[in-house]
């Protein structure tokens, strides 16, 4: 990553601050000197706002910048700049153009990134043909990032897997590890959160919806939209949520610190699905987690204590759309935000009768037995 914007927002005036500043400290001979120290950071603030050549000043005096590929092109002071080193983080989500911008600035670079993960160019575009032949692109011209191509090409004393992960405990790290990174990720941490397993079993749950019957079927998409809702999923995920709450409240959970609260996310592959889970826990109230739902495309970088994953798709002729085998880095991504509790909502049946990574979770949640287990709705 290299430089960032250097805008400095002022929602209200100077003179304005500062009185509001001197009511609050008083007339104390401290609170005058402290006063008159923030007037004068305030006129260096506002210099550096208006006046470019102060920017770049003092950006000549900074060892470390830091911003988005594309952002530091806004600020003509940053653009004057060479680096002897570039560190891009998040390397495989970048587009060729878009790393190559701060590179270009460059004496050395390093590229972090995971090529298991989801790419920068939407799946679903590359099986536009038609926008392909259009554009007079190949797939490989649209999906391959520079990442990608140096992980692909340069020697291997120039790469390095970094092959430990602190964010999962290891139940949900082995999982990871054995489905998409063909066992090579060791994951140390082994302290879950207190209780979790007491209340919900084990670390990875796949909560079967196959007892509800006909009910755990997706909804067919209305109208102009092509995305899928799945109402039973829906309900047994709030279902998940109150027993957490009610479990923190009377402390067979533990939080690390009383006024910590649980992080929660709630993942989906489909928008409609996002809007359904958001919609009923609007109707609900959580006094010590905190839920974020968000589709799988927006997940990417994100994490929480415990996530709930909503397959949403069940239906008898077997389609998986974004779950199919193509889409695996969806799964990866989806599946791998946890810290400590993991849970699966969907139909185990209609996953056992496909093919893909979906299949391989499901396969090994079944056979290890000691760090998860596949658990039966209540119908």
């Amino acid at each position: 990553m290299l430089a960032g914007d250097l805008t400095i927002h002022t929602d209200i005036g100077t003179n304005e601050a500062l009185s509001a500043i001197e009511v609050l400290l008083g007339e104390s001979a401290d609170a005058k000197v402290l006063l008159k120290r923030l007037e004068v950071q305030a006129e260096w603030l506002q210099r550096i706002a208006s006046d470019k050549s102060l920017a770049a000043v003092y950006l000549e005096t900074t060892n470390v910048v830091a911003g988005t590929c594309t952002g530091f092109l806004r600020n003509p002071a940053v653009k004057l700049l060479d680096f002897d080193l570039c560190i891009v983080d998040e390397a495989s989500k970048a587009t060729l153009t878009e790393a190559l911008v701060p590179m270009s600035r460059a004496k050395k670079w390093i590229l972090v990134g995971d090529t298991h993960q989801l790419p920068p160019t939407d799946e679903d575009l590359l099986r536009s043909g038609d926008l392909l032949r259009e554009h007079d692109v190949s797939e490989t011209d649209v999906v391959q990032t520079l990442f990608q191509r140096m992980a692909d090409l340069l020697p291997e004393h120039s790469k390095r897997m970094l092959r430990e992960q602190y964010r999962m405990v290891r139940p949900i790290g082995d999982l990871i590890s054995t489905c998409f990174y063909d066992g090579q990720l060791k994951s140390p941490r082994t302290g879950g959160l207190p209780g979790y397993e007491l209340v919900f079993g084990r670390c990875v749950t796949w909560l079967d919806t196959g007892p509800l019957g006909e009910r755990r079927r997706e909804s067919a998409p209305g109208g102009a939209t092509t995305s899928y809702a799945n109402r039973a999923e829906a309900g047994l995920i709030v279902t998940e949520l109150q027993i957490l709450q009610r479990a923190i409240d009377s402390e067979l959970i533990r939080p690390e610190t009383k006024e910590k609260r649980v992080e929660v996310l709630v993942v989906a592959p489909y928008r409609s699905q996002v809007d359904e889970i958001t919609r009923r826990l609007a109707r609900t109230t959580f006094n010590n987690i905190d839920v974020t739902v968000m589709s799988v495309d927006s997940v990417q970088g994100r994490e929480a204590d415990i996530v709930f994953v909503s397959l949403t798709r069940s239906n008898a002729e077997g389609k998986m759309g974004f779950l199919g085998p193509d889409y695996w880095r969806r799964i990866n991504v989806a599946l791998s935000r946890a810290r400590f509790g993991l849970t699966i909502v969907g139909d185990a049946a209609f996953i056992r009768g496909t093919n893909g990574a979906l299949r391989s979770v499901l396969d090994y949640v079944k056979d290890h037995g000691d760090d998860c287990q596949v658990r039966g709705c209540q119908p």
